[in-house]
């Protein structure tokens, strides 16, 4: 154990969340944790929480006397209860200049607790085989069996109908993920059937597998976010399959950088010959861009295959669009001069989106832009210090209001923003 910074006396802290404990999260920790790490680790996770204000995710730099005085602990003792929470993965804690951040990391959901064999092994050891059963039983066993249920749930497009807007745009289509009713990527072109052609020759992944709608989602994921093609994608697998030819997906993602990473790096920006005329054609366009795309075209600089795998982890875990993504994107890229923050940054930013109503591209691009919209849901921006506005969007609504003779001067504003910077 490292013992490096190891005293609380005299410094600061401030705590950080990603979202709001949930009645499950109460249940799991009661559960599956406290038996681990004890009533006073889980006293302290629980105190944390309560520093930050509602509809925050971080709280206010406080004095390591105050938690101190609040739970009725010691320097000492605080900070050997404290790395129980980082030995089971429920905290982070960073360190600089007399400054603590602890970053509150998410509750494990109860199939994910017992899936990690680490966690299962040491709460095994902590109450006995007959008691851990009786959890996983109740935390995972469910009344009704949904294996022997025929899946009849409808698909996006036999519900809704796509309205062709007469661009010769090609449309990404939008589905709904049965796990979490989050929205997916439908990437239409990439070739499934050749996709499964190839890894089906080879025989090494189960037929069941290979015709999982997870498993594809997550190949179709990959091919839009990395832009990488069929053979590339078969040749991830090929690295990524067991012994029982099931797929390591942590080793999946890893190939799948790992070839982004080493391809031919030799690309060419082109103009786009496409005219924007108007916000709906951005918005069709923001819509059917991956991120790579929008930071390639716009600053001449690929993203790491690191900071791809951010976005993806974004869009798995905020559920939202794409194209709010790709708005929350520019406009964060932009306010930092072209870097790239962290992932709590971004994470920040959507979800002060969310709590905002704010769900479509169009919205989110009225937003960074300082539109007040009535029919925000309980939401009005005239208090908030809204930031300056973007150029690119900025020239764009202006062109709105302008004559037909400036439409030609508005289009090229646009254009300007989806080529190359020089």
């Amino acid at each position: 154990m490292s013992t490096k910074n190891y005293s609380v006396e005299n410094t600061a802290f401030t705590v950080m969340i990603s979202d709001v404990l949930t009645d499950l999260d109460r249940k799991v920790l009661l559960n599956l944790y406290l038996p681990i790490i004890g009533d006073k680790a889980l006293n302290i996770y629980y105190t944390f929480y309560t520093f930050i204000n509602p509809l925050e995710l971080e709280s206010g730099m406080l004095s390591h006397s105050q938690i101190l005085n609040t739970l009725r602990m010691s320097n000492k003792s605080f900070v050997q209860e404290r790395i129980k929470l980082e030995a089971v993965g429920l905290l982070e804690t960073y360190y600089k200049d007399n400054v603590f951040i602890y970053n509150l990391k998410s509750v494990l959901l109860p199939y994910e607790f017992f899936n990690n064999k680490d966690l299962v092994w040491v709460l095994n050891q902590t109450i006995g085989k007959e008691e851990l059963d009786k959890l996983a039983y109740e935390f995972l066993l469910r009344r009704i069996d949904q294996n022997g249920f025929e899946n009849i749930t409808a698909a996006f497009d036999e519900v809704f109908d796509v309205v062709e807007n007469n661009d010769n745009a090609s449309y990404n289509q939008l589905g709904f993920d049965n796990r979490n009713n989050g929205i997916v990527i439908d990437n239409k072109d990439f070739n499934f059937e050749h996709f499964i052609l190839l890894v089906d020759a080879l025989n090494i992944v189960n037929d069941e597998l290979l015709n999982s709608t997870q498993f594809l989602d997550i190949i179709s994921r990959y091919a839009f976010l990395y832009n990488l093609s069929v053979e590339q994608l078969k040749d991830a697998v090929v690295m990524s399959v067991n012994v029982d030819k099931s797929i390591n997906f942590d080793e999946l993602n890893m190939q799948v950088r790992r070839i982004f990473d080493n391809r031919n790096t030799n690309i060419v920006f082109v103009q786009k010959k496409e005219v924007v005329k108007s916000s709906n054609k951005l918005i069709n366009a923001l819509n059917k861009m991956s991120p790579n795309d929008i930071v390639k075209n716009k600053y001449q600089v690929e993203l790491t295959s690191t900071e791809i795998d951010m976005f993806d982890k974004l869009l798995r875990e905020t559920n939202v669009s794409i194209g709010v993504l790709n708005v929350a994107v520019l406009y964060v890229v932009s306010e930092k001069n072209g870097e790239i923050p962290s992932y709590n940054y971004f994470l920040k930013v959507i979800n002060t989106w969310k709590r905002a109503g704010i769900t479509t591209t169009e919205e989110a691009l009225n937003h960074i832009n300082g539109v007040s919209e009535n029919k925000t849901k309980g939401y009005s921006q005239k208090n908030k210090n809204i930031k300056a506005k973007p150029d690119w969007y900025k020239k764009e609504e202006e062109g709105k209001k302008e004559s037909k003779g400036k439409e030609e001067e508005l289009e090229n504003d646009i254009l300007d923003f989806f080529k190359p910077k020089k």
